[in-house]
């Protein structure tokens, strides 16, 4: 079937029924190709499609872009009749359901979506007019999730296409390329490739392809190269095997090994590795369907081509799922009629498994995965027209426990471990077993569990316990040892047992019980900026405003970047959970990671950012936060956003997660304090600061929280313990950095 075929689908009048195998449910689809007995969402079965709420408009050929906060996007697309659509919706996974949206600003089909850096969706290209004269367009626009409302961009591409491809680069900026630029089948594609850059809303030309496709493949790739495989030539034109890579810091494309297999119209997916596989596509310009999947690793650049698909098709979806699964759904077969088979590629075996069939045979619908690790499958074209169904497929990932098997606890103070489990649904944690006096397990239902509380001072002992995380897809054990030891704290009703002062200078002047700790060579601090305690509270880390790395204690030196002269402050640093790794942010945005720390992400190329202040880590280190001056608050990795006091304050100073990871505080230098999640507000030095707030440090559990000041101050709230402070009893210089000992 062409594309002009497809543009003008004639609706099927013949009602069909089917019986779904998996539950045994009997589903009819009418002349209209609307559901009826639908299962409702809560009754999810794992490895298997259901149904969900309806699109509000019918559409094939839209866009689908999964926002910040979860729910998906869905914009434009074609109507039965070929129309183009200007119509958007919103599928909240919540509740199930979809939500008209602002419209855009010109109806499109066959256009590109991008998720931008700061959370708006650039949409580019596409097919707009009446339908028998419809042309390429050049409009792009962006859609602000917070009002619902699309946006002219600046200007407008360079070149009118559509059936192109686009891709984020690491930059922010989106890289626009090939596609058809008329209608006419013989028009041959578009070699123009073309560059957006957020910060001025305008698009400028960059190096062109070494030959102008259509309806290829692309895919950002982990070291910030884009992948472009595959394609057509024209609407009716060869199909190519090319493939190339884009490099941005040249705006050059390198022709690479071509695909095993060329296609067009295929189906892609980033796999977590970095590596990228192609599902089915089509093999002719007539159509002809193939079950072969290709899969591209970006270290060796080449091609492998793993075992065949159970069904061979084009214009299908492809998601990666968390576990290592890839799921296939739909396309056209060489009948040119939608089918509803899927299937699924696990990336551990390289092998292609059958899944049950969708709810109904769909082409060129959209697909998105949720955050609960289920596909949602909305729209496309179907054996009886354009269709408004939509549908959830559950992929079962047996559970595994990821957190250590062994935990150290110290008597007398608070102690938390994480328990941390991977799996699709999310798996449920239990524990079974004696644990130390005064800790207690709490499951908290989100694949993780909190072992935390206080022993009694001077008990010790080996206690072991099962854990265990159950799904409907299996169940997974691990024995977790924790060893009590019995630490010498004091028990004085409140956390801590004295506290350090950093001075800028390097010294470093202990209160309280805080022990004298020595560094283990010798050593110059100058210039500190933060003083940061290892995990277990037996030494610490200087950090200087030129990036060096002070050690002392039982503190690990990894690494620093004093040596590379940047032209940016190191403002902070953070110590991993294992200790055996931290981080380092400069002023500029960039982050520097060391050790077991692992680069999720930076805002040094955001054009527009307010300096940096902060990082904060989550319980797991598995992502982090990166707070501004202006109360900017970004989130990567596993870090999620609890909200900001973005442009409502000045001269932000720290910031601190809380121990669970699902709040944080955020502090400014004149002692004003915001709260965000589950952080606790317990007063603040807001109006009252003596002098400026150098350092925020919350107790175990979040419960209290100290606060310093540069000349030596120091401000206990909730149960964070009193100790005499330095300030105002004797000259000290300024203090930089200040940590609890326990």
């Amino acid at each position: 079937m062409t594309q002009t075929q497809l543009l003008t689908t004639t609706t099927r009048k013949t009602a069909l029924g089917r019986r779904l195998a998996a539950g045994g449910l009997a589903l009819i689809l009418s002349a209209t190709g609307t559901l009826t007995q639908l299962v409702p969402s809560a009754g999810a079965q794992t490895g298997a499609f259901h149904a969900t709420g309806s699109l509000f408009v019918a559409r094939a050929h839209a866009t689908s872009t999964v926002l910040r906060d979860g729910r998906v996007l869905v914009a434009g697309g074609q109507d039965a009749n070929g129309a183009p659509i200007a119509s958007a919706e919103v599928y909240n996974p919540t509740t199930g359901t979809w939500s008209p949206t602002g419209s855009l600003p010109l109806p499109v089909t066959q256009a590109t979506a991008t998720l931008l850096a700061d959370g708006t969706v650039l949409m580019a290209g596409g097919l707009t007019g009446a339908v028998g004269s419809l042309v390429p367009t050049s409009i792009s626009e962006t859609y602000n999730p917070a009002t619902g409302a699309w946006s002219l961009t600046r200007s407008p591409l360079l070149t009118a296409s559509y059936a192109g491809g686009a891709a984020p680069l690491a930059s922010g900026k989106v890289l626009y390329a090939g596609g058809l630029t008329s209608t006419s089948f013989t028009m041959p594609a578009t070699s123009v490739v073309q560059l957006y850059d957020p910060a001025t809303g305008a698009w400028a030309q960059t190096g062109s392809l070494p030959l102008g496709v259509a309806n290829f493949q692309m895919s950002a790739l982990p070291d910030g190269t884009v992948l472009v495989a595959g394609g057509e030539t024209a609407m009716q034109g060869s199909i190519t095997a090319s493939a190339e890579i884009y490099q941005p810091s040249s705006g050059a494309w390198t022709t690479i090994s071509p695909m095993p297999i060329g296609v067009a119209s295929a189906a892609g997916a980033r796999l977590a590795s970095g590596g990228f596989l192609v599902a089915g596509g089509k093999i002719s310009p007539a159509g002809q369907a193939t079950n072969t999947s290709q899969l591209f690793d970006p270290v060796t650049r080449s091609w492998s081509v793993p075992d065949l698909m159970p069904v061979a098709s084009y214009g299908a979806t492809a998601t990666f799922v968390p576990g290592g699964k890839v799921l296939f759904a739909g396309g056209l077969t060489n009948t040119g009629s939608p089918t509803p088979m899927a299937a699924t590629f696990d990336t551990s075996t390289g092998r292609w498994s059958a899944a049950p069939y969708m709810l109904l045979p769909r082409a060129f619908g959209v697909a998105a995965l949720l955050a609960n690790g289920n596909v949602l499958v909305a729209g496309g074209q179907t054996t009886s027209g354009v269709t408004v169904e939509s549908e959830l497929f559950a992929l079962g990932v047996a559970p595994a426990i990821t957190s250590a098997s062994s935990f150290s606890v110290a008597s007398g103070r608070y102690n938390s471990f994480t328990v941390t489990a991977t799996g699709s649904p999310t798996p449920v944690l239990s524990e079974y077993g004696a644990l130390p006096p005064g800790m207690t397990f709490q499951a908290n239902n989100v694949g993780t569990a909190t072992i935390s509380g206080t022993p009694p001072a001077g008990t010790s002992g080996t206690y072991q316990v099962t854990l265990t995380a159950t799904n409907a897809a299996g169940t997974a054990t691990q024995t977790l040892q924790l060893v009590l030891s019995g630490a010498n704290v004091p028990s004085n009703g409140g956390f801590g047992a004295g506290f350090w002062y950093a001075m800028s200078d390097g010294r470093v002047l202990p209160k309280g019980a805080a022990p004298v700790i020595s560094s283990k060579k010798p050593q110059n601090p100058s210039s500190i900026v933060q003083m940061v305690t290892t995990p277990s509270g037996h030494g610490y880390y200087l950090v200087s405003s030129f990036g060096g790395v002070f050690s002392y204690g039982d503190a690990t030196w990894y690494g620093s970047i004093a040596g590379r002269h940047l032209r940016t402050q190191t403002v902070a640093l953070a110590v991993t959970p294992s200790g055996k790794g931290y981080y380092l942010l400069t002023r500029a945005g960039n982050v520097f990671a060391f050790g077991d720390a692992r680069f999720r992400g930076s805002t040094a190329a955001r054009l527009g950012t307010p300096p940096l202040a902060g990082i904060g880590l989550t319980p797991d280190g598995r992502g982090y936060w990166l707070v501004s001056i202006r109360g900017n608050i970004f989130s990567f990795g596993n870090a999620r956003f609890h909200g900001s006091p973005a442009w409502k304050v000045t001269s932000v100073t720290e910031f601190a997660p809380t121990w669970s990871g699902q709040g944080y505080w955020v502090v400014n230098a004149t002692g004003k304090l915001f709260c965000y999640g589950d952080a606790a507000f317990h007063g603040s030095l807001a109006g009252v600061a003596p002098a400026p707030v150098i350092a925020f440090v919350p107790t175990p559990g979040g419960g209290g929280y100290w606060m310093a000041t540069t000349k030596g101050h120091v401000f206990n709230f909730g149960n964070a313990r009193y100790f005499a402070d330095q300030g105002g009893v004797q000259p000290l210089g300024r203090v930089a950095g200040f940590a609890v000992s326990y």
